[in-house]
């Protein structure tokens, strides 16, 4: 089952650093907090993580909790 707020963190990925067909995964282990989880090709780099803490940013403002993780797909 898809999920709005992974597939808005996988397309960011995707767009931010021209990817394509991105893996990724959401839970939810508590109430009312979502945990993101995007596998990108090779090591995550400085700037892949920098856009995961924004996009936790950006929910934040929004008052949700989402945590982004970048793991690498290798």
């Amino acid at each position: 089952m898809r999920h709005a707020i992974l597939d808005c963190a996988v397309g960011d990925f995707e767009a931010q650093f021209d990817l394509q067909a991105l893996r990724g995964e959401i839970s939810f282990a508590l109430p009312g907090e979502a945990c993101v989880t995007v596998y990108v090709p090779g090591r995550p780099t400085a700037a892949m993580i920098t856009l995961a803490q924004t996009l936790e940013q950006d929910y934040d403002a929004l008052g949700r909790t989402v945590r982004v993780q970048v793991k690498s797909d290798d």
